[in-house]
């Protein structure tokens, strides 16, 4: 990752399964010349990984690529909470869930891991955002998740259930 950032001020680059590398270039071109320094992308994992084991690179490239040659940084959000639909999630492009059942953990392992790695060493990429609105929805009833949500409050709060309840 480069430490050189022309501007402090970004914008999210909303990408689309059947977007061009040309269509991309030239809205990146538009947010280099507004004097902007970052562009958010969302590494979207159904447009990435439509059949199990297939990854197809090209949109997210094409904006890595298109930013670093318009100068402009990459922020890339990983979405683990929101697969694909051959995962047995939801499938719903932005998923709020919390946590993911843990029958999904390993291909959620297999995206982060594809996608650090294809990526990690982009001279565009400035940092990753793990999880997108992490806060949850009141959709995270897997019950394989109690246990770890109980202990992670009784670390969190030591017991105390009024800290927890402020």
């Amino acid at each position: 990752m480069s430490d050189v950032l022309v501007s402090p001020f970004g914008c999210q680059l909303w990408l689309e399964p059947d977007d061009t590398p040309e269509r991309i270039d030239a809205l990146v071109a538009q947010a280099a010349a507004a004097g902007l320094g970052m562009l958010r992308i969302f590494i979207t994992w159904q447009w990435m990984e439509r059949s199990p084991g297939v990854f197809d690179f090209v949109i997210h490239d094409a904006a890595f690529d298109a930013a670093q040659r318009h100068g402009l940084g990459i922020k890339a959000t990983l979405m683990s909470n929101a697969a694909p639909w051959h995962v047995g999630t939801p499938g719903v492009l932005q998923a709020f869930t919390g946590f993911l059942d843990e029958a999904h953990r390993a291909a959620a392992s297999r995206y982060i891991a594809t996608s650090v790695q294809r990526w990690r060493a982009h001279p565009a990429l400035r940092q990753w955002l793990l999880w997108n609105e992490p806060q949850g929805s009141g959709k995270d009833h897997f019950d394989s998740n109690l246990p770890n949500w109980r202990a992670f409050l009784k670390q969190r709060y030591a017991g105390d259930l009024a800290a927890l309840n402020e």
